[in-house]
Protein backbone atom coordinates (compact mmCIF):
# COMPACT_ATOMS: atom_id res chain seq x y z
CA UNK A 1 0.00 0.00 0.00
CA UNK A 2 2.81 1.93 -0.06
CA UNK A 3 3.85 1.81 -4.02
CA UNK A 4 2.30 2.73 -6.87
CA UNK A 5 0.89 0.87 -9.78
CA UNK A 6 3.90 1.51 -10.98
CA UNK A 7 6.18 0.86 -8.43
CA UNK A 8 7.14 4.15 -6.98
CA UNK A 9 7.10 4.86 -3.24
CA UNK A 10 4.09 6.71 -2.09
CA UNK A 11 2.22 7.71 1.17
CA UNK A 12 -0.23 5.93 2.01
CA UNK A 13 -2.65 8.34 2.24
CA UNK A 14 -1.71 9.12 -2.12
CA UNK A 15 -2.25 5.62 -2.83
CA UNK A 16 -6.17 6.15 -0.84
CA UNK A 17 -6.31 8.56 -3.13
CA UNK A 18 -5.06 7.18 -6.44
CA UNK A 19 -7.70 3.70 -5.59
CA UNK A 20 -10.83 5.86 -4.89
CA UNK A 21 -9.69 7.82 -8.64
CA UNK A 22 -8.90 4.75 -10.25
CA UNK A 23 -11.94 3.20 -8.99
CA UNK A 24 -14.62 6.12 -8.16
CA UNK A 25 -15.91 6.47 -4.22
CA UNK A 26 -18.49 4.26 -4.89
CA UNK A 27 -16.60 1.05 -6.37
CA UNK A 28 -16.33 -2.10 -3.82
CA UNK A 29 -12.61 -1.84 -3.71
CA UNK A 30 -12.48 1.77 -2.99
CA UNK A 31 -15.18 1.16 -0.02
CA UNK A 32 -13.55 -1.69 1.44
CA UNK A 33 -9.97 0.24 1.25
CA UNK A 34 -11.78 2.75 3.07
CA UNK A 35 -13.26 0.73 5.75
CA UNK A 36 -9.83 -1.17 6.59
CA UNK A 37 -7.85 1.96 6.49
CA UNK A 38 -6.90 1.92 9.62
CA UNK A 39 -6.11 -1.45 10.03
CA UNK A 40 -3.84 -0.99 7.04
CA UNK A 41 -2.14 2.42 8.00
CA UNK A 42 -1.63 0.28 11.45
CA UNK A 43 0.23 -2.37 9.60
CA UNK A 44 2.06 -0.32 7.86
CA UNK A 45 3.51 1.38 10.88
CA UNK A 46 4.22 -2.13 12.45
CA UNK A 47 6.00 -3.28 8.78
CA UNK A 48 7.83 0.04 9.11
CA UNK A 49 8.77 -0.14 12.99
CA UNK A 50 9.82 -3.47 12.64
CA UNK A 51 12.38 -3.02 9.60
CA UNK A 52 13.87 0.41 11.57
CA UNK A 53 14.70 -2.44 14.36
CA UNK A 54 16.57 -4.01 12.02
CA UNK A 55 18.56 -0.93 10.46
CA UNK A 56 16.64 -0.27 7.42
CA UNK A 57 14.78 2.89 6.35
CA UNK A 58 12.68 3.52 3.49
CA UNK A 59 12.76 7.57 1.93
Amino acid sequence: MTTSPVGLPVTFDARLVEIRERYGQDHNVSRAITAASNEIRAAIDRVLNRAHAFGRTFD
